[in-house]
C-alpha cells in the first residue's frame, strides 16, 4: 500500500512538473550579445508556448547577462522576458559595460589585469538582478589561480553570490578585469567551456529527469563555420578579436561535439548561430543603434528559420 501511495506521490510530482526538463543554453565568446537576445525573442515569437518553458537557463560570457534577463522572469512569462531583451539591446550603450581607465590603456596595461574598467557592468548587473532567479541560473566562470571552473548556480547560492558570477562570467580577458570572490580571481567562463550543456543536463538530473526527458536549445554568438576575413590590415586589437573569434569557434563546436555524444538520448532540440555576417567594431561592445538593430534582427530571423538538429555531431570547418 505504502509503495502504491508513493507512486502516485511521485507520479502527481511529475505532472505538476511537467513531463519535460526544458533548457536554454546561451554562448560566450563574442560581444554581439544583441545577436542571441534577438534569437531568443525569435523562438518565443514563433514556437509553442510550452515548448519556450525554460527550466533551466546557463550562460557563459555575454550568454551570462542574456541569462540573467530571462531567468528574473518565471515560467510562462516568456513574452516579457524577450520585451526585456529588447529594451535592453535597443537601448544598449558599451558605457553600460565600461569606460576607460584613468590614464587610458597605459593604466590598463600596466596597473590593472584588465584594459577598461568594467564598474559600470558591476551596477548595470546589480541594476538589472532585483530579485531571484525565476528559474534555474546557471553561469560560469575561470579561476585564473587554479585554472578551474567556477559555477555559480541560483539553487545554491545567493542572489548576491549569483551577480557575482555575472559579473565574473562577463569578465572577458584582457578587455575587463578579473572579478576577486573570495579567494578566487576569476575571469569569463568562455576560457573552458563556451556553453554549458553539462550542467544544464545536470540541473535537470537534479530535478528529477531523465536524459530522455531532456530538450535542449542552445544559441551561439558566433558562425557554426569559421568564416574567411582579409586580415592584411589588421592591428593589434582588431587581431586580439579575430584570435577570441577563432577560439570562441573552436571551443563551443567542440564542447556541443562532445555534448551531443555524450547525452545521445538527450533532445538537442535548436542550434542557432549566425546565418549571415554580424556587424563587427573596433572595440568591444561599441555598436550603434543601426548596427544593434541588424544583429537583433538576424537573430529573429534566424531563430525563426531554425530547424531541428540533427543528433550527431556537427563537423568544424
Amino acid at each position: 500500500m505504502k509503495t502504491l501511495v508513493f507512486i502516485a506521490l511521485l507520479a502527481a510530482a511529475v505532472s505538476a512538473q511537467g513531463t519535460k526538463c526544458r533548457a536554454l543554453c546561451l554562448a560566450g565568446g563574442h560581444d554581439n550579445g544583441a545577436y542571441q537576445a534577438g534569437a531568443i525573442v525569435g523562438l518565443i515569437q514563433n514556437r509553442n508556448a510550452y515548448e519556450l518553458e525554460w527550466d533551466v537557463v546557463t550562460g557563459n560570457g555575454v550568454g551570462a547577462i542574456n541569462a540573467m534577463i530571462v531567468s528574473q522572469y518565471p515560467k510562462g512569462q516568456e513574452s516579457d522576458a524577450a520585451t526585456s531583451l529588447l529594451e535592453f539591446w535597443n537601448n544598449f550603450q558599451y558605457k553600460q559595460f565600461y569606460e576607460d581607465w584613468y590614464g587610458w590603456y597605459i593604466t590598463g596595461l600596466l596597473d590593472e589585469s584588465g584594459l577598461y574598467n568594467s564598474a559600470p557592468m558591476n551596477q548595470t548587473i546589480n541594476r538589472m538582478y532585483v530579485k531571484q532567479a525565476q528559474r534555474f541560473l546557471g553561469v560560469g566562470a575561470t579561476d585564473l589561480k587554479t585554472g578551474k571552473y567556477a559555477f555559480f548556480n541560483s539553487s545554491g547560492q545567493t542572489t548576491q553570490a549569483m551577480k557575482y558570477g555575472v559579473m565574473a562570467s562577463a569578465a572577458d580577458p584582457v578587455w575587463f578585469p578579473y572579478v576577486n570572490y573570495t579567494d578566487l580571481k576569476l575571469v569569463s567562463g568562455t576560457v573552458k567551456f563556451t556553453v554549458d550543456i553539462d550542467r544544464a543536463v545536470d540541473a535537470c538530473h537534479q530535478m528529477g529527469y531523465s536524459n530522455p526527458n531532456i530538450e535542449i536549445d542552445t544559441i551561439l554568438v558566433s558562425n557554426k563555420k569559421i568564416q574567411k576575413v582579409n586580415a592584411a590590415t589588421y592591428t593589434s586589437i582588431p587581431s586580439l578579436k579575430r584570435f577570441l573569434e577563432i577560439a570562441s569557434y573552436d571551443g563551443v563546436m567542440r564542447v556541443y561535439n562532445v555534448a551531443i555524444e555524450e547525452y545521445p538520448q538527450v533532445n538537442f532540440k535548436t542550434l542557432i548561430a549566425p546565418s549571415k555576417k554580424l556587424p563587427e567594431t573596433e572595440f568591444p561592445y561599441d555598436y550603434s543603434y543601426a548596427q544593434l538593430r541588424e544583429s537583433l534582427n538576424i537573430g529573429i530571423a534566424d531563430a525563426k528559420n531554425t530547424t531541428q538538429v540533427p543528433q550527431k555531431s556537427l563537423i568544424s570547418q
